[in-house]
């Protein structure tokens, strides 16, 4: 479905890409709106191109995964998981305490069925930052992703207790869907503003 928010927006963002075409953020910024209106191949192209401009930051790539995924791309998620894992990695070891760059790795890892990795990546991420409540929901749906629902509903009782969830993302983020109707996570959501 095609939502279009502003009829002159897309103009705007191609006209700052002719303006800034090396600029990684100005392609990230038109992919994002393009995922809003809900052009995923499109979106995916802006991401690699930010991702191109930029190899060493992993958050492109790790972008263009959940686009790849609605598209039923097995290939291209694949291409973007290896890539994701190896800028990561990279990543971490000039940025060891970079929680961010955890929450995904943990995310990628589970999708890469590395569990044990995956659950380390977590652990690491919440010695870190305990009360960062964006963070534990990227844990969350990290565990999600490695199939262990009772692991995310407990990260996301966290998120709930420090009173800053995003009640509207938590709702909306597809690696949440299935706890959806579960009584705890709608216990938890109902606590949050």
């Amino acid at each position: 479905m095609r939502m279009v928010h502003d009829p002159g927006a897309e103009a705007a963002y191609e006209k700052a890409v002719a303006l800034s075409s090396r600029d990684p953020n100005v392609h990230y910024r038109f992919a994002r709106f393009l995922v809003l209106e809900g052009r995923k191949k499109d979106a995916i192209e802006q991401y690699e191109l930010a991702a191109a401009l930029t190899p060493d930051d992993y958050r492109y790539v790790v972008y263009t995964l959940q686009e790849y995924q609605a598209l039923g791309d097995k290939d291209g998620e694949q291409r973007a998981l290896t890539q994701s894992s190896e800028a990561i990695e990279r990543h971490l070891k000039l940025n060891p305490e970079d929680v961010r760059a955890l929450g995904h790795g943990a995310g990628v890892l589970a999708l890469l069925g590395r569990s044990e990795e995956c659950e380390e990546y977590i652990e690491r991420a919440m010695r870190l930052r305990p009360e960062d409540a964006g963070n534990i929901g990227t844990l969350a749906c990290a565990a999600m992703l490695d199939n262990k629902p009772e692991r995310a509903l407990d990260l996301l009782e966290q998120v709930a207790s420090t009173g800053r969830g995003d009640r509207e993302w938590i709702m909306q983020d597809n690696d949440l869907k299935p706890l959806h109707g579960h009584p705890r996570f709608e216990a938890l959501v109902a606590r949050m503003n």
